[in-house]
């Protein structure tokens, strides 16, 4: 009977050898940087201070954890950070739509008022 030999311990590497991370790519965190950018330039601050606030706070934990040579963990925070820059960018797109559609009313609600008197 040929010996079986026991698998699990290199099954274990591999696995182990296959979570390593690279440095986070210049570009990912460019990226990062782009789309925080972008919020900003979309009035987020203001109009979804939530995720444009965790937006920051992600990509400076991905620097610190960068730094730290933490390099899987910066890689899911900068990714993070484009995630909730896109959504406060998104949110204010629509609190901006929102906004301008109240106005839209308001001054359709005065033309009627007007009309009828």
């Amino acid at each position: 009977m040929p010996r079986k030999r026991n698998i699990v311990p290199i099954i274990a590497l591999l696995a182990l050898g296959g979570c390593a991370a690279s440095k986070p790519s210049t570009d990912q965190m460019g990226q990062a940087v782009v789309a925080i950018r972008d919020a900003e330039q979309a009035e987020a601050v203001s109009m979804a201070p939530v995720p444009m606030r965790t937006a920051r706070d992600a990509y400076s934990r991905a620097e610190e954890a960068e730094r730290g040579q933490q390099y899987l963990l910066a890689s899911r925070l900068a990714e993070e950070a484009i995630v909730d820059a896109k959504l406060a960018t998104a949110t204010a797109q629509a609190e901006r739509a929102r906004l301008s559609l109240d106005e839209m009313r308001r001054s359709q609600d005065a033309l009627r008022r007007e009309a009828t008197h």
